[in-house]
């Protein structure tokens, strides 16, 4: 089918590689912001505030 269909057969190479490359963009950009360690010298004074906002009556 590929030799046959020489249109179809770039249109589907074209689609998987911008999907790979796109995921890849992605996971890359998220290891570097979300998943890295905090660089601290004292990790265990580190804490986490959370907010949340009543609701309106």
């Amino acid at each position: 089918m590929m030799g046959r269909a020489p249109l179809f057969t770039a249109a589907a190479v074209l689609s998987l590689a911008l999907g790979i490359g796109a995921n890849t963009a992605i996971l890359s950009l998220m290891q570097g912001l979300l998943w890295r360690t905090l660089d601290s010298l004292a990790p265990e004074q580190i804490s986490e505030v959370l907010w949340e906002a009543k609701a309106a009556p």
